[in-house]
């Protein structure tokens, strides 16, 4: 849903991916005044993860406090909660990514309209685009490489001259971003090739060609990454090298840490990128 009341005059679409162990309500609230700020030029969309995750902070006065909150993947099997252990991974796997990018995403069905795969991030984009811009912070910025890339394969469906099946053409007609902005973002640990996956529709709709989709080697289209300089979640390292993939990649750091950054330069910048 978007977060500006309907105009007259439409406003290019944000959509904005929150991070691990949030929620659509809680990036929303955090970031208030950075999305109120963007709300008078944009129309944004907040989409929600699938799995539910547990996050536990350890408060000043000893006592444990836990958020429950979404993940739109999973580093553990075992442990889906367990984010921090995979940061010191040389080698990782994720768990979860097709089921984010092609299956379950929390999003309305339109009145009148039967698609048995719509509750996944290519469908919300269908649904709900096209979204001149993308926003993720943490995972949501993690996330953002392996969606472009896989909006990338989708138009790619539009050159097969044997495409038959409508859930094909319906992403073929996906439309990239013109901009990606990374908050707190960082680069897998190592290259990833998602396994092949043969995706069953139901009998009418045929079966969906497997899609080779990996982290790609570069994002070329302009990018704006901003981290804070004590992030002691997400190492400077991490976000340099996510940063290095990128054709036209532009860098802002403020002076905190692991947090949705929202004061007045952060927001300038942001402002100043979206509108060049």
């Amino acid at each position: 849903m978007s977060s500006s009341e309907s105009s007259d005059e439409e406003k290019p679409r944000i959509l904005v991916l929150h991070g691990f162990g949030q929620t659509s309500e809680i990036i929303q609230k955090r970031g208030r005044n950075l999305f109120k700020r963007l709300a008078r030029d944009y129309d944004l969309y907040f989409p929600e993860a699938k799995y539910d995750v547990v996050l536990s902070k350890i408060a000043e006065c000893g006592a444990v406090k836990q958020q429950q909150g979404k993940a739109w993947f999973y580093y553990d099997p075992e442990n889906p909660s367990n984010f921090a252990d995979y940061l010191n991974r040389e080698e990782a796997r994720w768990y979860g990514v097709e089921d984010s990018i092609y299956f379950d995403v929390n999003s309305p069905t339109p009145k009148g309209r039967y698609d048995m795969h719509t509750n996944n991030l290519l469908n919300y984009i269908l649904i709900n685009g096209p979204f001149y811009a993308v926003i993720g912070f943490s995972q949501g910025a993690h996330l953002l490489p392996l969606l472009y890339q896989t909006i990338i394969e989708c138009n790619a469906l539009a050159e097969n001259k044997c495409l038959k099946c409508k859930y094909n053409q319906q992403y073929a007609e996906i439309v990239q971003f013109q901009k990606m902005i990374f908050m707190s973002g960082f680069k897998t640990p190592t290259p990833l090739k998602i396994k092949d996956k043969t995706l069953e529709l139901d009998m009418d709709l045929g079966v969906h060609p497997e899609m080779n989709i990996q982290y790609p080697n570069s994002i070329d289209i302009p990018t704006l990454h901003i981290y804070g300089q004590k992030d002691e979640f997400i190492s400077n390292a991490k976000s340099q090298a996510l940063v290095e993939i990128c054709h036209d990649p532009k860098v802002h750091l403020h002076a905190k840490g692991h947090v949705l950054a929202q004061d007045s330069v952060t927001k300038t910048k942001i402002l100043q990128f979206l509108q060049q």
